[in-house]
């Protein structure tokens, strides 16, 4: 939404948000199905976007093929514009938003939609 109205910084934060509660939402949903271990046992509100992005994410991502090291970079540098603008008061460029903006759609399309949407990204046999 944020981003069809020209409010670049909040089309950042929206979409780590939206990013991080997908991700956390992908880690219940595996750890109710036994299908992943799980190596945090922290309560979801004391964990921080860094450990949500750097260990929750690559273990959900093993269950894909797919290349977990370079979603997982992706999805840092996408952290990395968030704490910019969040802390720092940075205005990203359109790039920078556009680049935010299809890591989380990615990253999501990845844990969420069946096999057949998922590009290289297809749960192992």
């Amino acid at each position: 939404m944020a981003f069809r109205t020209g409010r670049l910084r909040a089309a950042v934060v929206e979409s780590i948000s939206v990013l991080e509660a997908g991700i956390l939402a992908a880690r219940l949903r595996a750890s109710q199905q036994g299908d992943a271990p799980w190596a945090i046992r922290k309560d979801p509100d004391q964990l921080t976007l860094k450990d949500v992005v750097n260990k929750i994410l690559p273990l959900l991502l093993k269950a894909y093929d797919g290349s977990v090291g370079d979603m997982v970079q992706i999805a840092n540098r996408a952290r990395l514009v968030r704490n910019q603008v969040v802390h720092r008061g940075h205005r990203p460029s359109i790039e920078e938003v556009n680049q935010v903006l299809s890591t989380a759609r990615k990253i999501l399309s990845i844990l969420e939609l069946p096999d057949l949407y998922k590009g290289n990204y297809k749960t192992k046999p």
